[in-house]
C-alpha cells in the first residue's frame, strides 16, 4: 500500500485523536486563561418546555448560547437522571415524594412531567425524565456543551458515567468541606466549577484561592451583596488566569438584586465576571453577538484614530484636557480589547468617547494651533470678569469691616 492509499486513514485518525484529546466549545474555553465570555442557559429553555428536560436542553442549544446546565440526581437504583433532587413532586404528575432517591428509575419513568418549572399552575406534558446516558448522547451528536449541576456525595456516580465524554463541565454542590476535598481530587483532570454563598468578603476569598490553587474552573458567587467597592476590588482580584468568577442570574437574590437582563450583564461583566448562567438563552446569545459587534467597531475606531489620525501639538496647557480625553480613551481602548470579557456597554462607551476626543479637536483645531481656543475677549465676556472682581471686593470689604467691629 503506497502513501496515497494511506492517506485517508491518517487523517482520520488524526481527527479521532484531536476530538477525543480537546475538549470542545465551552468546556475547552473553561480552561483558557483569560477567556471570553461564557453564556450558560439554566435547566435548558424551560419557559418552553420542562425545565431538565432533553426538548429544553435543545431547545436552548439552539439559541447559539455556550453551554446549557442541567441538574443531576441518582434514583433508588443508582441511574443518574436530569432532575433536581428534591423535584420529584414539583415536576412529575401525581408524584408523591420530593426526593428523585426516592423512586426507581422505572417508577419515574411511569409518570410525565409538569411543563415549565412544574408546581400546581403547570399541566402535564408527554415527555418523562431523561437519563443522563441519553443527555450525554444528544449532547455528543449536537455537539453541545452540557454542564452537569450535582451534589458532589453523587460525584463519583456521575463522574463514572461521564468518563468518556469530551463536552461535559462539573458544577459541585454541597458542604464546603466536601466540595473542596472533590476539587483537590478531581480538579487536574476534569473542569470543575463550585459555589460559595455568603456575604463575608475574607470567607469568599479563601474559597476562591482553593479552587484556583486546586485546579478548579470558577466558582458561583451567590451572595446579597450589593457589589460595593469592596467587594470588586478585594474578591473579584482573587480570580485570575484560568479561574472564573460566574454570577447566576436566573436568582437575581443571590447576585446583589441584579435582574437577568442586558443591563445587568453588563454591569456584571464590568466588574470582573465573566460566566453568566441565565435564564434568557436566547437574549444572552443575542446579547454575545451585540458584544462581538461593539470589539469589531471598537477596534475600527482604535485602528482609525490612532493610525489614520495625528494629536496635534497644542501651544498653550490651558488646552490639556483635550488629549487628556483622547489619551484616555485610547488607554481604555486598548484594555478593552485586550480583555475578553469586557462588556458590550464599556466597549461601545469607550468608543463613543474615542470620537468625540477627536471630533472635539478637529472642531478646534485652528484655535488649538493659535493657542487662542476658548480665550476669545468680548464685551460680555469683559463685563463677566469687572461684575466678578466687583462681587469679589466687595465681599472682602463686609468681612474686613466685621473683623474691626469684633
Amino acid at each position: 500500500m503506497n502513501i496515497k492509499s494511506k492517506l485517508p486513514c491518517l487523517l482520520c485518525a488524526l481527527l479521532l485523536l484531536f476530538t477525543v484529546l480537546l475538549p470542545i466549545g465551552a468546556a475547552a474555553e473553561f480552561t483558557e486563561p483569560d477567556g471570553g465570555i461564557i453564556g450558560i442557559a439554566n435547566r435548558g429553555s424551560w419557559h418552553d418546555y420542562p425545565e431538565n428536560s432533553m426538548e429544553a436542553v435543545l431547545a436552548a442549544a439552539k439559541t447559539g448560547i455556550d453551554a446549557v446546565l442541567v441538574d443531576v440526581s441518582l434514583t433508588a437504583d443508582g441511574v443518574p437522571v436530569l432532575m433536581e433532587a428534591d423535584s420529584a413532586a414539583r415536576m412529575l404528575n401525581n408524584a408523591e415524594k420530593d426526593e428523585v432517591a426516592g423512586y426507581t428509575l422505572e417508577e419515574l419513568l411511569s409518570y410525565r412531567l409538569k411543563n415549565r418549572s412544574g408546581g400546581a399552575n403547570n399541566k402535564a406534558t408527554e415527555l418523562t425524565v431523561s437519563t443522563l446516558r441519553e443527555a450525554l448522547a444528544t449532547a455528543e451528536k449536537n455537539r453541545m456543551i452540557l454542564v452537569l449541576k450535582l451534589d458532589v456525595s453523587v460525584c463519583e456516580a456521575v463522574l463514572a458515567e461521564t468518563k468518556d465524554a469530551q463536552n461535559v463541565v462539573f458544577y459541585l454542590t454541597g458542604k464546603t468541606k466536601d466540595v473542596k476535598e472533590a476539587v483537590a481530587k478531581y480538579g487536574a483532570d476534569h473542569v470543575i466549577l463550585t459555589e460559595k454563598r455568603g456575604n463575608v468578603i475574607f470567607v469568599q476569598t479563601a474559597f476562591a484561592d482553593f479552587i484556583n490553587e486546586n485546579g478548579g474552573e470558577g466558582v458561583v458567587l451567590k451572595t446579597t451583596n450589593r457589589y460595593g467597592v469592596n467587594f470588586n476590588q478585594t474578591l473579584l482580584k482573587h480570580f485570575y488566569g484560568r479561574s472564573r468568577a460566574i454570577a447566576d442570574t436566573s436568582d437575581p437574590t443571590l447576585t446583589g438584586a441584579r435582574e437577568d437582563t442586558e443591563k445587568w450583564w453588563n454591569d456584571l461583566l464590568s466588574r470582573g465576571y465573566s460566566v453568566i448562567i441565565t435564564n434568557d438563552a436566547a437574549g444572552f446569545a443575542a446579547y454575545m453577538q451585540k458584544n462581538n459587534e461593539a470589539r469589531d467597531d471598537l477596534a475600527a475606531a482604535f485602528t482609525e484614530y490612532t493610525e489614520n489620525w495625528q494629536l496635534p501639538q497644542f501651544k498653550s496647557i490651558l488646552f490639556n484636557d483635550y488629549r487628556k480625553a483622547y489619551t484616555d480613551a485610547v488607554t481604555q481602548a486598548q484594555k478593552l480589547l485586550a480583555d475578553k470579557s469586557a462588556s458590550t456597554q464599556d466597549m461601545e462607551d469607550c468608543r463613543a468617547a474615542l470620537i468625540k476626543s477627536c471630533d472635539d479637536i478637529d472642531r478646534n483645531y485652528e484655535a488649538l494651533e493659535a493657542g487662542k481656543a476658548g480665550m476669545t475677549v468680548s464685551a460680555p465676556r469683559i463685563g463677566l470678569c469687572i461684575g466678578a472682581v466687583v462681587v469679589v471686593a466687595a465681599v472682602q470689604i463686609f468681612f474686613f469691616k466685621r473683623r474691626e467691629k469684633a
